[in-house]
């Protein structure tokens, strides 16, 4: 539920021009916490020891899971013909829905907003928008293929009583890995995050071509820089250049 607030943000303040107040946007991260504790909740309440757990241990009972003993460690584990079970993955899809359809509907907005102003954007600005709108779409996207995808696919199998082994490790890798690709998103797209990759020994050889894309452009806003200062020292010549230099 925390994804569609950089959008959200972010439409007031290209759409509406006006940033959001510190009371405004702790409220939206109230709301989101609020949604997450009671998912909390519910899932606690799913997950609840029941009187009889000899019914569950087909779910666990794999070698996998057994020590030298050929025993089990204590598993909390819910049967998905349970009905708390269908309860919390109806929520989890209901909720995902919903922050995919904010995240979708503040895009196109903000996209709309952006193509009607790119007139009276220098190109700087157009790159720096370029590059945060790809920054939060690849945040956005980055939680549905790891986190979502897997999901259904492990609730589809579990529904239709296919057993996979080692589908429950596989997916905890896979949520593991969340942080670590969400900042390699911002080293990816934030251009003077990349060319510190991108200008690396063995990135040159591997790809020279996007390293020399790279080193041109920062040669060239290195060079419209060095005419800004020169401008600045000498304000004579201010009255025969222009004021703003659009990059």
């Amino acid at each position: 539920m925390f994804l569609p607030i950089p959008f959200i943000f972010r439409y007031f303040a290209v759409c509406k021009s006006r940033v959001l107040t510190l009371f405004e946007y702790a409220f939206l991260i109230i709301i989101c916490f609020t949604i997450s504790i009671l998912y909390t909740f519910l899932h606690a309440w799913t997950f609840w020891p029941r009187d009889n757990l000899s019914k569950y241990n087909y779910i666990i009972d794999h070698p996998f899971w057994k020590d030298s003993n050929e025993q089990l460690p204590t598993f909390v584990a819910a049967d998905f013909k349970d009905g708390r079970l269908f309860i919390l993955v109806s929520c989890i899809m209901i909720l995902g829905t919903i922050s995919y359809l904010l995240i979708i509907v503040f895009n196109v907005l903000i996209y709309r907003k952006l193509t009607s102003l790119k007139s009276t954007m220098s190109a700087k600005t157009c790159e720096v928008h370029r590059q945060l709108s790809k920054v939060l779409k690849y945040q956005a996207m980055v939680p549905f293929f790891i986190c979502v995808c897997p999901l259904s696919l492990v609730f589809l199998l579990s529904a239709i009583g296919t057993k996979t082994d080692g589908k429950g490790v596989i997916l905890t890798m896979l949520v593991s890995y969340l942080p670590i690709m969400n900042s390699l998103s911002t080293l990816l797209f934030v251009r003077q995050y990349r060319r510190i990759i991108t200008q690396t020994r063995i990135f040159k050889f591997l790809f020279p071509g996007r390293a020399n894309r790279d080193r041109i452009s920062d040669q060239r806003t290195s060079y419209i820089q060095d005419i800004k200062s020169m401008i600045s020292r000498y304000p004579i010549s201010q009255k025969f250049l222009p004021q703003k230099i659009n990059i």
